[in-house]
Parts: C-alpha cells; structure tokens; sequence
C-alpha cells in the first residue's frame, strides 16, 4: 500500500512538474494516476489525448486497454490491442516506411515492374480521439450509463460542435441523469438542425414538466402533436401537464385520446382514472379501475379507491369487499375501518359495523363523526352503555353536535330514563335552533 501511494505521489508531482512544458508528459501521467485510483472513465480521456499526441507509445496503450477492459468495453479495448501489435511490427522510427503500392495501367518493363507508390490519408490524431469518444458515448448510453454518456458526448461536442446529432444523445443522456436545464439546451441545439422534428419539442417538454415549467410545456407537447398528431405520448404528456395546472376538463380529453391510441396502458389508465376521480365522477373512475384492479389486484390504491367509489355509489357489499382487500395489504388503516364499518352499517350488520368503528377508535380519538357512528350502532344492537359512552366522547370533542345529544338521548331512551332522554333531547334541539339563528342565511 506505501509503495503505491509513493507511486501515486510521484506521478503526479511529474504532473504538476512538466504541465506546462511537456503535455504528453502531463497527460499520461494524469492518466497512469487515475487508472490506479479506479477513475477509468477519466484515466480513458487523458490516456487518448497522451496517444494523440504521441500515437506509439506502448505504455499509454496498455494504460488505455486496461482501462477500457476495467469499464467492459470489449471492442474499443480490442481496437487498442491491435494497434498495439501494429507498433511490435512496424519498423524503427528511424527507418523509412514501405508505403503501398497499386499496379501501373502502363505496360511493364523487362527490367522490372514500375509501380506507383500511393499515400494513405493521414489520420488527425484529434478526429481519433474523438471517434473514440463518440464510440464510448455510445457504449454508455447502449449500458444505460448516463451520467458516463453525458461526459462521453460532452467531450466530443467540444471537438466538433458542428455534428448537431450528437447533441440529442448528449441531452438525452442529461435528462436520465435530471440535469433538466442542460437538456434542454441541446435538445434546442438539435431543433436548430432539424425544427419539424417533432419528438425533440416532446422531450423538451417533458425535461420542463419535470423542471415545474408546467404552461413551457404545454405549449411544447401542442407544438409536437402539430407535427405528428398521431404522436400518443405528446397527448400522454400534454394531459398530465393540464392536470397539474388544474385545468382538468382538457386534461380527460387529451388522455382519452391518448388511451385511444395506447389502449391498456396502465400509466395512463391510472392517470384518467385519478381526474375522474378527483372531479367527482365515480362512474367512469369505477370502469378504469376496474379494468386496472384486473391487472393487479394487489395494488392497495386500486382497492381503497374502488372501496370508497362503491362506498359512494351505495353498493355496499362490493365497498366491503375491496376496502377488506385493502385492509389486508395495509393493515390497521382508520379510514378504511371507517368505510367498513358504515357499509355494514346501511347492510344492517350492526355487529360487523360496531366491531370496525371501535378498531378504528382505538386509533383515533379525535373524529366526532367516527365516534358519532359508533354509539348508532350500538343504540341499534341495544347496547345502550356503548352507546352513551360513544355519544359522549362525540360531544367532548364538539360541544354543539346536535346528532351526538340525539343518539345519548336514544340511548338513555332505551334505559328507561326517561327525564336524561328528555333533557338530551331538548338540548339537540336548542343546538339546532341556535345554529340556524346564528347562519347568515337566516337573516
């Protein structure tokens, strides 16, 4: 371990010493440093720009195939090797290069065959490098490693801002990585090239849905389907947008016609079925939840929902049904104990409704109605100390809940006292007297 942080240290005092006067020097020694430390991808961009200033150099291709071999870049690594066999086989620097010939049209001498010596185009070490970077690129974001596609594309960009298609992998690769801003200036970049291209106004649009620029991106998903209006995510987008700007009647419509387009597609299928559900439409929510429940009868939002939608509809045994389901998945819930109990309740199963409504009270002490709910149930069973214990909790939290006075006075009704029933009884009605006196809209 000594020995090699003494190397560490080493190599890059070399670094600090010859970073002005010899950039090979700097460069390799930068990238020798950073493939010790593990920072391959960086040691990868160092050790190109050492080989494209000095392109036989065996030790920086040996760094660079190691290198490429630590990120599992088989075929850039392999490139490499045979590059390096090349240096094994060409001849000393000093020696004249052999340069390929090609066969004369003109007929050939008995003193030996006149052939004309062809030159290859030169390679620019910098268009190599930045091959390799473009072909690096690529191998990151096939890998699904964005942050590492980004600084692939970042650098071959520098090199040649001009290749404008480089630039929608570079802001694709910045927008899984959420750099929403930097995205979305190079999606603009590549609209520049290419502005009838109507998926960049999409991915711009979702980069600023993302970024809270929510009327930007209205207005970018309109642009898009203005293109392409067979473009179904663009109304995918477009609804999500609206329903985040409140603006749910357009909202439905564009995710309709989305789900038209894309019918079965559960992002979308929840998304409509959370505005119809939001908006008070229980019927068309119940149909897509329905139609969700089937692809996962495990989702615990899917079965509260469906629950208190038949709650609402008063179907009562199906609100039982998909509120005890959600039970199962997320115990010990007070609302869902709640439903529960007053679907039981208006099935005239007094003795499930009681049992759910206590569950639910030993939780929460602090819901009138819940405790309203529960001395009902217990004057309907006849279990008149139940329920004068329940009324009374009802009223502690609220003074002037007339419905509390009347189930403790049905309570004491039911006891035989008759001057407590009487008194209860005429304190609901001074409540509600007195509430009416004091509405705006009696005067």
């Amino acid at each position: 371990m000594r020995k090699t942080l003494t190397l560490f240290l080493l190599l890059w005092g070399g670094v600090v010493c010859f970073a002005q006067s010899n950039d090979f020097t700097y460069y390799k020694s930068l990238g020798t440093v950073q493939y010790y430390e593990k920072n391959f991808l960086q040691a990868i961009f160092n050790l190109q720009k050492a080989n494209s200033i000095k392109q036989n150099d065996k030790e920086v291709a040996s760094f660079l195939k190691m290198s490429y071999d630590s990120i599992g870049n088989k075929d850039l690594s392999a490139k490499v090797r045979m590059k390096m066999e090349k240096f094994s086989a060409a001849p000393p620097e000093n020696h004249p290069v052999i340069k390929p010939a090609m066969a004369s049209d003109e007929p050939q001498s008995g003193n030996g065959a006149q052939r004309k010596n062809i030159q290859r185009p030169k390679v620019s070490p910098a268009s190599e490098v930045a091959k390799e970077l473009r072909e690096l690129g690529d191998y990151f974001l096939d890998k699904e490693s964005y942050d590492s596609a980004a600084i692939c594309y970042l650098h071959y960009v520098k090199s040649y801002p001009a290749d404008t298609s480089v630039f929608f992998y570079l802001a694709t690769s910045q927008y899984f990585i959420r750099q929403y801003d930097n995205a979305i200036s190079n999606y603009e970049v590549a609209l520049l090239k290419e502005p009838r291209r109507a998926d960049l106004y999409n991915w711009v649009g979702v980069c600023q849905l993302l970024s809270g620029n929510y009327l930007s991106a209205k207005d970018n998903f309109k642009q898009c389907i203005r293109l392409d209006p067979d473009y179904s995510l663009a109304y995918f987008n477009l609804g999500k947008t609206q329903y985040e700007l409140e603006d749910y009647g357009n909202a439905a419509k564009n995710l309709e016609k989305a789900l038209e387009m894309m019918p079965g597609d559960p992002d979308l299928m929840r998304m409509l079925a959370d505005i119809y559900y939001n908006t008070g439409k229980w019927a068309k929510s119940k149909g897509i939840y329905e139609s969700l429940y089937v692809l996962n009868n495990k989702s615990d939002r899917v079965n509260y929902r469906l629950g208190d939608i038949f709650l609402r509809l008063g179907q009562w045994e199906k609100a039982v049904t998909y509120l005890t389901n959600f039970l199962g998945l997320v115990p010990n819930s007070v609302e869902a104990e709640k439903k529960i109990g007053i679907a039981y309740y208006n099935l005239d199963k007094f003795t499930f409704a009681i049992d759910n409504f206590e569950k639910a009270a030993k939780t929460v002490w602090d819901d009138k109605e819940l405790m309203l709910f529960t001395a009902i149930a217990a004057n309907k069973l006849g279990n008149y100390d139940k329920a004068i214990d329940y009324a009374n909790r009802a009223i502690t939290l609220d003074k002037n809940y007339s419905r509390a006075y009347y189930q403790l006075a049905t309570a004491y009704q039911g006891q035989k006292n008759k001057k407590q029933a009487k008194e209860n009884f005429a304190k609901a009605r001074e409540v509600e007297i007195n509430a009416v006196t004091l509405s705006p809209d009696s005067k």
